[in-house]
């Protein structure tokens, strides 16, 4: 997915624009453009959960 959907999609289900609030640079978070779940196997390794 997409980090500019994503923000979407979270200030939609938010409603942000609800609130009146000071933060010029908003909230933050460094990441990369994609993003996607990752799914852990209950030994904590990586691979299909299950």
């Amino acid at each position: 997915m997409n980090n500019h959907e994503l923000e979407r999609l979270i200030n939609e289900k938010l409603n942000t624009a609800a609130f009146s609030d000071y933060g010029p640079n908003g909230l933050q978070v460094e990441g990369r453009d994609k993003v996607q779940k990752n799914y852990h196997r209950r030994d904590g390794k990586p691979g299909a959960a299950g």
